[in-house]
């Protein structure tokens, strides 16, 4: 994918890492392994103010709202599961190909849309004609759809991202790779987080009626599904 190296950042080795959440960077010690930050290959300390980096990261990029590649992952997902797949399937195109146009020229400065070409002509067309993306409509999933928009959400979009996978209750067979957490907080009692806790001191000291008018004083009401994917 060639906005791997746009999104992330590969350790000194050249290997891309990841770490399971809340367990922190095992190789914090390794500076062939350390995991860098997002802004620039083998970053591990804080960029100079006013450098320039790659993708968004720029201190003079601009904020993303929403992308024409996610309104063309809505609606992908939307005509799959009205049954139009053909429709489902030229909107997925649109959005991936939209998608590494972005990453490409992100937004900076005054330009809604940048002049940086991270991302070659050549590059983009071998991605869309790999193995990476559907070459036709009888093998779409909506696994892919799914796949793809969380891809062109990263960094900025992750709160629609979180949204997506409570909308299909984390699962694998949507999102591809997915993994629960070997441990999780022994109030969640097994389950998987829906929400967020109010903040504390505006509401939990001094708004407690009002909590507790929503459950939010139990102490699983962060696994309490949100209205939004209730039938």
């Amino acid at each position: 994918d060639p906005r791997l190296p746009l999104l992330i950042s590969a350790s000194k080795d050249g290997v891309y890492r990841g770490v399971v959440g809340s367990n922190g960077d095992p190789n914090t010690n390794d500076v062939n392994t350390i995991i860098p930050f997002l802004y620039g290959q083998n970053i591990i300390s804080y960029p100079a103010a006013g450098s320039v980096q790659h993708y968004i990261y720029s201190d003079n990029s601009r904020g993303v709202f929403m992308t024409y590649a996610e309104v063309q992952f809505f609606k992908a997902e939307a005509l799959y599961k009205k049954g139009d797949i053909e429709g489902a399937f030229s909107a997925y195109k649109n959005g991936v190909s939209a998608s590494l146009d972005f990453v490409s020229n992100p937004p900076i400065g005054t330009q809604l849309t940048g002049t940086q070409n991270y991302i070659s002509a050549t590059a983009k067309a071998a991605y869309m004609a790999g193995p990476c993306v559907r070459q036709t409509s009888a093998t779409l999933q909506l696994s892919d759809i799914l796949q793809q928009k969380f891809i062109s959400l990263f960094v900025w979009g992750n709160l629609e991202a979180w949204a997506d996978e409570r909308r299909y209750n984390y699962a694998p067979s949507i999102f591809q790779g997915f993994q629960t957490p070997d441990a999780l907080y022994p109030d969640n009692a097994g389950k998987q987080v829906y929400v967020l806790r109010p903040r504390y001191n505006s509401e939990y000291i001094w708004n407690v009626p009002a909590l507790k008018a929503i459950g939010a004083l139990q102490s699983d009401y962060h696994t309490t599904k949100p209205w939004f994917i209730l039938p």
